[in-house]
């Protein structure tokens, strides 16, 4: 459920919109906390001279408005045909469009220590209003963008999100690209303390939606976040497709024992992620200490009249849940999902470790339901659901976050957090 995604124009501007509505202010909303995020700028933070850098300041400049009104000629020779394959010119300057009315922006920093072909930058928008903008270009001249994303960001009570300059991560910051055999994948960790805690992000999706949540976490322990391979504007190399959880495990498992990050890990994994926590746990049972589910995948198909089907389903549910066809941008990562349901179901049930499953109580209010099927009615099967995937183990628990659609940690960071924290502490004792 990409909200600011090319193909989901009207629900970012619902999200934007949410800025400012009294539930927000109140904490319910987009952006969460009580009043405006405060962010910090980092001082004397220029953009590098890169091939990255150079296209996300003109991907900044273009969001502020300045300049000339975008042309097709402009946009083609901006952006990579493989993208402009699947979201033409014309769709790609309306969501720049929208994009621009949550601005004008002030550059904050990065997120994490830029490379020359990839850049995440924080941006403070309308209001004091934080953003992430990552922006990924092609490896080969001309460098056209290949990747690029705006993402709202709800900022956990009692957090100053804190960009970097190019070259100066923040004091306790270690990551970059690995090599995992022949590929390179970027992981970034911040915070000190075990156990570790590794973000896995939901279908699509590099690091850059986990940015507010990491730096609360970084407070309590030590926390990592990595871009998959194919990834929406991420750093780390492509990956033969199609693929599956395994693969992603697999990977995941190469990169923590290349960086020396050492276990035990709890693992937040969001939507899909939820999936690669679970078959990560199986195959390295004595690694995974804990694990918090935010709104995790279901490894049988769910119907759009509430029943479930045979277990092979011709449309994941995580689709079903995020209203989106089945040809968007999250399927540039390639992954199979009825194959990854097909080994979640044959995995291994977890050890007994502390799990916290955090359910959408809005999951379905934005998807298209045949008459006669109501959106609550799917969201209590979706909760019951849920409720069996925190059943997995002993004292396993489940919270539903009441205010957020499939996005939680963007919505509702707090409660994200406090579950995290609470499992931290609890593989601790």
């Amino acid at each position: 459920m990409r909200l600011p995604s090319f193909k989901a124009i009207a629900a970012l501007m619902l999200m934007f919109a949410a800025t400012v509505t009294p539930a927000a202010q109140a904490g319910h909303g987009a952006l969460g906390g009580a009043g405006p995020p405060t962010v910090i700028r980092a001082p004397d933070t220029p953009i590098p001279d890169t091939p990255a850098g150079s296209q996300l300041a003109w991907a900044i400049r273009v969001l502020n408005q300045e300049g000339e009104p975008l042309s097709e000629a402009t946009l083609t020779s901006r952006f990579s045909p493989e993208l402009l394959s699947l979201i033409p010119a014309d769709q790609v300057g309306a969501t720049l469009g929208v994009w621009a009315t949550a601005g004008p922006f002030e550059f904050q920093g990065f997120t994490r220590p830029p490379t020359p072909a990839q850049a995440t930058a924080l941006l403070a928008g309308t209001g004091g209003a934080s953003f992430v903008l990552p922006v990924a270009v092609e490896s080969a001249g001309p460098h056209r963008i290949s990747g690029l994303d705006l993402i709202p960001l709800a900022v956990p009570d009692g957090v100053d999100l804190q960009g970097i300059t190019a070259d100066g991560p923040q004091t306790g910051y270690s990551g970059g690209l690995y090599d995992i055999g022949g590929r390179q994948m970027y992981l970034s960790c911040r915070g000190r303390g075990s156990p570790t805690v590794v973000l896995e992000s939901g279908l699509g999706d590099g690091a850059a939606p986990w940015f507010a949540v990491e730096s609360a976490v970084a407070s309590f322990t030590r926390v990592c976040s990595y871009d998959r391979a194919n990834t929406l504007a991420g750093a780390s190399d492509p990956a033969p497709t199609p693929r599956a959880g395994l693969d992603a495990v697999a990977d995941l498992h190469a990169l923590l024992r290349t960086a020396n990050i050492p276990g035990p890990y709890v693992i937040s994994g969001h939507s899909i992620g939820g999936h690669i926590a679970r078959l990560y746990a199986a195959q390295f049972p004595d690694e995974v200490a804990g694990m918090v589910l935010v709104d995790p995948s279901y490894e049988a198909g769910i119907q759009v009249d509430g029943t479930m089907d045979s277990g092979e389903p011709e449309q994941a549910e995580d689709e079903m849940a995020a209203g989106g066809g089945p040809k968007d941008l999250s399927d540039l990562e390639g992954m199979d999902r009825d194959l990854t349901n097909a080994q979640v179901r044959a995995a291994a049930p977890p050890c007994p470790m502390p799990l916290v499953v955090i359910t959408a109580g809005h999951g379905f209010d934005d998807v298209e339901l045949p008459p006669g099927i109501s959106a609550r009615a799917m969201t209590e099967l979706w909760i019951q659901l849920q409720a069996s995937i925190a059943r997995l183990v002993p004292d396993g628990r489940q919270i539903v976050a009441e205010w957020s659609g499939h996005y939680i940690h963007q919505s509702e960071p707090d409660l994200v957090v406090d579950a995290i924290r609470d499992v931290v502490e609890a593989v601790r004792r």
